[in-house]
């Protein structure tokens, strides 16, 4: 009797369950209460993969392919999140029923609590969003298919980064999928990934493939040395040696980060043919930009190159026309412009000289493309400091123009010219500013901007970057190193390097004991078509005045020529109302309609009268 009734208990059982079940089921309002209070869509299917204690991986199981990363969270979770939140909000309302001030008491402390926590969560969290926004976000956007990790999760759920004082990424830890399995290649892949978009350079990557959790550990490598002087010591005489065995078409930059394991530094390098044809130095005040420009001229000029130097400031590379004792000694193959009727009519030469290759080479170019002979030496164009000299070209020409004469400077529609064609007939740029906007290039778009391909940086912050590099490649800390840069060629790969401290001596005689090639007689130079600054004799008793700006241009001179050569600091407008006015020193000539003036004793008045 007792087997029979066990199994007659049991099917009835079974019966009543399987009817409270389709009754249950039959319910939308039981059903729904079911799917909320444990977690499940309000539809009753599965959004993703994700198991009552196993987390969600994969596309989702939507239509669309994705889902919010809280469907990603295994099921006890976000059971355990609903059912809290109705639980207490069913605690909050019976309280407040069966003891109002008591509930709004422990209410209000509640709320301070989690005001207080809440306020320390959204500080962390905002730290944390920035630092995903600038290294985590754009590595999981670029790796999470590789890596088999859904779009929709957080990145830092699985990129565990280890940053250093400076804000950089010292180390990164990817936590993989269980079972994760790709080939050599996929590996390697995932490696250049990482490395490009954290800016890790040489980066020492470790995997940990047992358990069920594989890892991809990547270290920084060590910094570059801290200090290199050309043609010195060990290092220097390195450095020395790979200029002498550099392509054509390379120049290099300095030292980098050691090879892997140690050793010594590499020789980091930068290519007109792979990397870009012009150039850019963009650092702050003291950052090194003659240090770095005089450096690529030294390479340059010993391989047989010409310069024109565009420097409104008269002096930021005086090696170049300067010898040991100080007296002007101009070099053969550099033709050296300051003031800005001279600079303009160098940049007016650069566009003739331009279309004179590029007709060479219409003429000289066989069927494959391939060169019969050559159009030239190779002409760099070194432009000092644009922020400062662009807008006094505007200036200049919008004063000098005739009604007839395009309203845009000719000098910097040469300069723009030259960006997009000098390639072609090894015409380069080395463009050197603070701050390089598209505005100081000569025109207002990015136009120019966009065919520097390589760029050394120090001495920025996220604005500097941002308008030299772009917002969408990480910025790494701005180098503190006397002399250290951050090199950064087309397609946003990043190389800490440290350049050379210059030699000023050596690298002259650098320049003139390799090929040397004379400028072009009709090329503007001082020194050869433009006549030589000489420095005026003070006399015996006069002392010398710190600060007081010697007269640097060839006399006499009109009032246009004494501004433009900033031998009066005064706008053109002043300096004609002070030519009217007693005290002003007196004409010494005239030139057509204009009068001549001795600059040194307008020097002397303008010191005086300020």
């Amino acid at each position: 009797m007792t087997f029979p009734l066990a199994v007659l208990i049991a099917v009835v059982f079974g019966g009543m369950c399987w009817k409270t079940g389709a009754a249950i089921r039959a319910s939308w309002f039981i059903m729904r209460l079911w799917w909320w209070l444990s977690g499940e869509a309000h539809h009753g299917k599965p959004v993703t993969n994700a198991g009552l204690f196993r987390r969600g991986e994969g596309p989702a199981l939507t239509r669309t392919g994705h889902a919010h990363r809280w469907w990603y969270r295994p099921r006890w979770q976000r059971a355990a999140h609903r059912t809290g939140g109705t639980l207490g909000f069913i605690t909050v309302i019976w309280g407040l029923l069966a003891d109002l001030w008591l509930t709004l008491w422990l209410l209000g402390a509640a709320l301070l609590a989690v005001m207080v926590f809440s306020s320390w969560r959204v500080r962390l969290r905002l730290a944390q969003r920035e630092q995903e926004r600038t290294w985590l976000l754009p590595l999981h956007l670029a790796a999470h298919e590789l890596a088999g990790i859904p779009r929709a999760v957080r990145a830092s759920s699985w990129i565990k980064p280890e940053l250093d004082e400076s804000g950089a990424v010292r180390k990164v830890t990817l936590e993989l999928p269980p079972g994760w399995q790709a080939d050599p290649k996929d590996e390697q892949k995932l490696i250049t990934m990482a490395s490009a978009k954290l800016s890790i350079e040489a980066p020492e990557p470790a995997w940990r493939r047992a358990g069920q959790t594989p890892m991809l550990i990547l270290t920084h490598s060590e910094p570059p040395p801290d200090y290199v002087k050309y043609g010195e010591d060990e290092l220097g005489e390195m450095l020395a040696q790979a200029v002498a065995r550099a392509a054509s078409h390379e120049l290099v930059v300095g030292l980098g980060k050691p090879e892997r394991g140690g050793g010594r530094p590499r020789i980091v390098k930068a290519s007109l043919k792979l990397d870009s044809p012009h150039f850019a130095i963009n650092m702050g005040t003291g950052g090194g930009k003659s240090n770095l420009a005089a450096f690529w001229m030294m390479q340059e000029l010993h391989r047989g190159a010409i310069v024109m130097v565009l420097d409104s400031k008269w002096h930021s590379h005086p090696w170049l026309f300067k010898d040991a004792d100080g007296e002007f000694d101009y070099l053969p193959n550099v033709a050296y412009l300051s003031s800005i009727p001279q600079i303009h009519a160098g940049m007016i030469w650069l566009g003739r000289e331009l279309l004179r290759r590029n007709q060479v080479t219409t003429r000289a170019v066989n069927t494959s493309g391939h060169m019969r002979g050559s159009v030239g030496p190779r002409l760099w164009v070194v432009a000092e400091e644009l922020n400062y000299t662009t807008p006094d070209l505007r200036n200049y020409w919008a004063e000098a123009r005739e009604r007839d004469d395009p309203k845009k400077s000719p000098a910097l529609t040469a300069l723009g010219a030259l960006s997009f064609a000098g390639r072609a007939v090894d015409m380069h740029l080395k463009i050197i500013g603070q701050m390089l906007t598209a505005d100081v290039t000569g025109s207002r778009d990015n136009s120019v901007k966009e065919n520097v391909g390589v760029t050394a940086m120090a001495r920025y912050g996220p604005p500097g970057w941002g308008t030299a590099i772009g917002k969408n490649v990480p910025m790494p800390p701005s180098p503190s190193q006397m002399g250290r840069i951050q090199l950064v060629t087309r397609g946003g790969d990043i190389r800490e390097t440290q350049t050379p401290e210059a030699d000023y001596p050596l690298y002259r005689q650098l320049a003139m004991s390799g090929i040397v090639t004379p400028c072009p007689s009709d090329m503007p130079r001082m020194g050869h078509v433009l006549a030589a600054p000489e420095l005026p004799a003070p006399a015996p008793d006069q002392p010398v005045v710190v600060g007081q700006r010697p007269y640097l241009g060839p006399p006499p001179m009109s009032l246009r020529e004494l501004r433009d050569n900033r031998v009066a600091d005064r706008t053109l407008d002043a300096l004609r109302k002070a030519a009217q006015r007693p005290g002003f020193p007196s004409r010494v000539g005239v030139r057509g309609q204009e009068y001549l003036y001795d600059p040194v004793a307008v020097a002397d008045w303008d010191v005086m009268t300020r």
